[in-house]
């Protein structure tokens, strides 16, 4: 049989498995039955749609297969080697990776085995097996690419980084590395990694959240000149995006203070928890659990793992054996240590696995800083205004509400404000039973900020240019534990037999269902109080309603129906405080570091090629003397410290290397001291 050999199979490796199965072996051996890898195009067809009494409309080509026919011989005893030779095309293994030489050079390429067959000449209408057979392999990319990488000598940025492709056709196969050997003037220069860990049961959506509830020392980085009193410089990201933060005004918890809270907005899903059946020691990769886990996120993710006596420790989940019930942990990261779990507990009592979705930078340094324009402070959390400092744990609300100017239609969205409802049930509030008459409840507010928040009577209702309402509402995503408030209805006047109204205190329970906790009549208590609530169960929320005497309930007097309210008579609400369950697990470091931020989010850094193509970078950040690693080919950004993937600060076309010798351009404002380098895989079309 005369064969004409273009190329030299060596292995296929499955994505599968990942196991290479060699294609010359003692049982059989292997050569490409075509002259080139690219293989033959049986043909290409016409994509068309079909028009009404009018012949198709051609809208494109398509094209056959790209098969790769592989030739065997098998040696030795036909029947074990052709067994060989069928489970390196079983269907189960999928598609994988074809190594093969060509002119010296070791390639790959990406396959699929399609099948196997007798070859033309074994044909089985010769009654017998001469041992030849032919196995076929589809192409799954027009590219392949050298086996083996070459490295670029790394360069000195902003600059320039020569890169060479010895191949034909733009590579697309190729890692480019920055890394920073020192601070930059004019950016950030130093930060703190927090991670924080949700314990609730329900999503937080922009949700006030204190990153450092033990306080942080920021007057000492004053003071060392590391940090501006202002706090203007001060930068808090989440996942490597930048978020808006504040510190309390006045207090020792504000800018310069020896124990400054900051805070910033947090969307948190809810929380997912794993609890160990056995105690892990610090040198242990892996926990087994005490349930299955069949909500697990998609790996790698971070945890924080609840040692209780020794305390909080980050890891970085990798993976799971179900049929162990063992997670495989990196242990000691984001700046913790290790942690030995108290010898002999288990289960509800010793560990619990958190999902830490918080990971979070603190950084700050810029000296050049002016007030941050990118954040709005109309989301600032009212909460910060407090004479009480407060925190994850509670809140007192000194301010409210915040209008638009004295504008109640237009409440300024301030995180975790209180607000006005309306259930637009009125069938039991008419006094006389025509109309809404009698609920004529509009907005009321003592200031803006207001330090109180409330309801009035207006006779002409919502035609004063104000919506009608029913009540003052407070919600929540974490459970509360307790509440308090003082309340005002003393303009609610009438006589004990028809009085006009009372005042409902109530919450919101964990299913959503407004619940009454007391009912206040002014002809009783005189009109102010204060009053402490009593849960029984999970709230999520509070409400105090103007609640209009009922004409149509048991006992009533007929004098009542003839009643109007005064106007002006309504209540008002002040002085709340409330307290929290579901605290987080927030892992701050005692350790900070010298950084680097690549680019800014406002002001990109760039990796260009002579073919225009430009690829932003728009802030990541990491230790100085650490990097970052771009992949051409996924599109993913990773960074030295941080396994999980940075891809969205980044924008752009993703540079390709052309063939030949080609200069990588790196810009930044401020850039310094970062070193550029490469590797890259020739490519072959």
């Amino acid at each position: 049989m005369a064969t004409t050999i273009g190329i030299n199979p060596v292995s296929f490796t499955p994505d599968k498995t990942g196991t290479p199965i060699l294609l010359q072996t003692g049982d059989f051996d292997t050569w490409s039955g075509f002259g080139e890898i690219a293989g033959r195009v049986d043909g290409t067809g016409l994509i068309a749609t079909s028009r009404g009494k009018r012949f198709p409309q051609g809208v494109g080509k398509s094209y056959a297969d790209r098969e790769i026919p592989m030739v065997h011989r098998c040696k030795g005893a036909i029947h074990a080697a052709r067994q060989v030779l069928e489970a390196v095309y079983s269907p189960w293994l999928g598609p994988g990776t074809l190594l093969f030489e060509e002119d010296g050079v070791e390639k790959t390429a990406e396959v699929m085995p399609l099948g196997l067959s007798r070859h033309s000449e074994n044909p089985a209408s010769a009654g017998g097996d001469n041992g030849l057979y032919e196995g076929r392999w589809a192409l799954l990319s027009g590219i392949y690419y050298s086996a083996d990488s070459h490295a670029a000598t790394p360069a000195t940025v902003p600059g320039t980084l020569a890169v060479t492709n010895a191949g034909k056709v733009t590579s697309r196969r190729a890692t480019i590395t920055l890394q920073a050997t020192d601070q930059k003037s004019g950016g950030l220069t130093r930060r703190k990694r927090i991670t924080i860990a949700h314990t609730g049961p329900r999503e937080m959506v922009d949700w006030p959240m204190c990153l450092t509830p033990d306080g942080w020392d920021h007057a000492a980085e004053v003071t060392a000149s590391a940090s501006l009193s202002t706090g203007h410089d001060v930068e808090v990201y989440v996942g490597g995006v930048r978020y808006p933060r504040w510190a309390q005004d006045g207090g020792t918890n504000g800018w310069n203070d020896t124990e400054t809270r900051v805070w910033t907005l947090l969307t948190m899903p809810p929380a997912r928890k794993w609890r160990a059946a056995a105690p892990i020691g610090a040198p242990d990769t892996s926990l087994k659990l005490l349930e299955p886990a069949d909500d697990l996120p998609a790996f790698p993710f971070y945890a924080v793992i609840d040692h209780t006596a020794p305390g909080t420790e980050v890891v970085l989940v990798t993976g799971y054996d179900a049929d162990a019930r063992e997670l495989q942990v990196v242990r000691a990261r984001r700046d913790t240590t290790a942690l030995s779990s108290p010898s002999g507990a288990g289960g509800t009592n010793f560990v619990n696995v958190w999902w830490a979705v918080g990971i979070i930078d603190l950084a700050w340094g810029d000296k050049t800083a002016g007030p941050p324009d990118y954040i709005d402070d109309r989301l600032r959390p009212l909460i910060l205004d407090s004479a009480t400092a407060p925190d994850n744990d509670s809140w007192e609300f000194d301010e409210l509400l915040e209008l638009e100017g004295s504008d109640a239609t237009r409440p300024i969205p301030h995180a975790a404000s209180w607000l006005w409802g309306d259930l637009a049930d009125r069938s039991r509030e008419r006094k006389t039973g025509e109309g809404d008459q009698y609920m004529r409840m509009v907005p009321n507010t003592t200031g803006s900020p207001a330090t109180a928040i409330g309801l009035q009577y207006r006779t002409m209702g919502a035609a004063a240019g104000l919506p009608l309402v029913d009540r003052v509402t407070w919600r929540t995503p974490r459970e509360l534990t307790g509440a308090s408030l003082d309340w005002d209805a003393s303009s609610i006047n009438g006589d004990a037999v028809g009085r006009e109204g009372v005042m409902e205190v109530g919450y919101i329970d964990a299913d959503g269902n407004v619940c009454v906790d007391a009912e206040y009549d002014v002809n009783t208590t005189g009109g102010t109080g204060t009053h402490t609530f009593s849960f029984s169960g999970g709230a999520l929320g509070l409400f105090c309603r103007y609640k209009p005497y009922d004409p149509q309930a048991p006992g009533a007097s007929e004098n009542s129906l003839a009643m109007q309210p005064t106007s002006g008579a309504g209540f008002m609400i002040s002085g709340v405080s409330v307290d929290f369950g579901d605290p987080p697990f927030i892992v701050v470091p005692t350790d900070d570091y010298d950084c680097y931020q690549f680019g800014r989010p406002d002001d990109p850094a760039t990796i260009a090629t002579e073919e225009a193509e430009t690829l932003r970078l728009y802030g990541p950040i990491v230790n100085v003397d650490e990097g970052l690693t771009l992949d051409i080919e996924t599109h993913a950004m990773t960074l030295d410290e941080d396994d999980q993937g940075r891809a969205h600060l980044t924008r752009g076309e993703w540079p390709g290397i052309p063939a030949g010798t080609t200069d990588l351009t790196y810009t930044e404002t401020s850039g310094a001291s970062v070193t550029m380098g490469a590797e890259v895989y020739d490519a072959w079309a």
